[in-house]
């Protein structure tokens, strides 16, 4: 150390430990909750499960398989980062999540079949080969890229429709499974043991193929809920005796048509009522989030109104705090608040109401319009007031213009009178004139 420095001491390098700790920790968890992460891992996930499968080929077609198994090593070694990055970041709590423990059990798996098993047992016992078949497991790794459905509006309701209708399709194969086991029964009663078993040899070959045991005759019967070339089984036996056309015709019918239709129809009726309780749980969510950006914007405009003029100015939008400002631009997906000012401020005087403002944003909010949008509406409707003031306007020029009108026609008939008066004096005066008759009084007036 040198003589100008010195050490800090080791109290102030825990501390300063300990500060960057959480740092990281939520550094790290933004990373994990990012979905270009999640994309990524998808893209391994699907890659390692090509890799499997050309593992696989390569090893029965008898050649080498060492480029894909290094592979299935940086795989591994991918998956054992992620998942040391979520207990970095989540510790403990990350174990609540259903895919965390879905995936240590895949990579524990993988660390104890790819790195302990295969390498130290070169010939592996019989009873460790169970254990080495649960390698492939890991393939059911792909069933995590089901989380990247939810962004995916078509597929996710596909995969939301399966697993809301899990239960009814556990009911619905054990009431297959007892349906088949009773047709099975009775086919045995009325095919195994028919007469003509043993005596027709056609007919014997069938049941010997199709209905020799009980398990057999389950089996066989499957083929008829798939409907899977079921006349290669009855039409034979049909051929020879005509009445276990009700057999068979009950069985197609109820197992093959009934059963799977009901199955459909009822999945189908889970997937619209899982869709209608969904829309509703939106609705009840946005209403809440109105509420609360309501009570959000009444504060944040008193606390931007800073000298409660009752209208905000450019330089009080521009002084906004950053945590207004977060809240503002994420609710209307813009990057300043200034582009909500400028659109609201059509007539660019530089100071718009508060209540304009707010129930520009509002509108904004509940519309999901656009800023451009909502400035169209505000010169439209700025447009519409300034015409309404000129047709106004208009009308009061219209209505000054016949008054106008009426005080010049009025006083045209009082000029028609006076030069009508005068006239008729003239022609008084003159005829006055000819008689010889001279008025001084018509004298002194001219």
């Amino acid at each position: 150390v040198s003589a100008g420095r010195k050490e800090p001491p080791k109290q102030a390098r825990q501390s300063s430990e300990a500060s960057l700790w959480p740092e990281s920790s939520a550094q790290v968890a933004r990373l994990l909750q990012h979905p270009a992460f999640d994309a990524i891992i998808g893209v391994v996930i699907v890659l390692n499960a090509v890799t499997i499968g050309l593992e696989q080929s390569m090893s029965l077609r008898g050649q080498d398989a060492t480029i894909p198994w290094a592979f299935e090593h940086v795989f591994l070694v991918i998956y054992v980062v992620e998942l040391g990055l979520r207990f970095f970041a989540f510790k403990g709590a990350a174990l609540n999540e259903r895919w965390v423990r879905f995936d240590l059990f895949l990579v524990t798996l993988g660390i104890v079949t790819t790195w302990i098993l295969e390498p130290f047992v070169e010939d592996p016992p019989a009873a460790l080969n169970p254990l080495l078949v649960l390698r492939t497991t890991r393939l059911l790794r792909v069933g995590k890229t089901m989380k990247f459905f939810v962004r995916v509006t078509e597929c996710w309701r596909l995969v939301r429709g399966f697993i809301n209708s899990s239960a009814i399709i556990v009911y619905t194969f054990v009431v297959w499974f007892l349906t088949l086991y009773v047709f099975s029964c009775l086919g045995v009663e009325i095919i195994t043991k028919h007469t003509l078993n043993g005596t027709d040899p056609e007919f014997t070959a069938v049941v010997n193929r199709f209905f020799r045991t009980l398990p057999q005759t389950m089996v066989t019967l499957v083929r008829f809920a798939c409907l899977d070339n079921t006349g290669d089984v009855y039409q034979t036996l049909v051929d020879k005796d005509p009445w276990l056309f009700i057999y068979f015709g009950a069985l197609i019918l109820i197992v093959s048509v009934v059963l799977f239709h009901t199955l459909g129809a009822v999945i189908f009726s889970c997937m619209l009522e899982q869709n209608s309780d969904e829309h509703e749980a939106a609705k009840a969510a946005k209403e809440r989030d109105w509420e609360m950006l309501v009570m959000d914007l009444r504060d944040m405009f008193i606390r931007l109104d800073a000298d409660q003029s009752g209208c905000l100015s450019r330089k009080e939008v521009a002084n906004i705090s950053s945590e207004d400002k977060v809240r503002l631009t994420e609710a209307l997906g813009v990057t300043t608040p200034m582009q909500v000012f400028d659109a609201l401020d059509v007539d660019g005087s530089g100071e718009v109401s508060i209540s304009e403002f707010f129930d520009g944003v509002w509108e904004c909010v509940l519309a999901r319009g656009t800023l451009h949008l909502k400035r169209m509406e505000k010169q439209v409707e700025t447009s519409h007031w300034r015409l309404k003031e000129m047709f106004s306007a208009q009308h009061e020029i219209k209505c000054e213009l016949t008054r106008v009108i009426d005080v010049v026609t009025s006083l045209k008939l009082d000029m028609d009178a006076v030069r009508g008066e005068a006239r008729g004096a003239a022609r008084q005066l003159s005829a006055d004139s000819v008689g010889g008759t001279w008025s001084p009084q018509i004298s002194a007036r001219g």
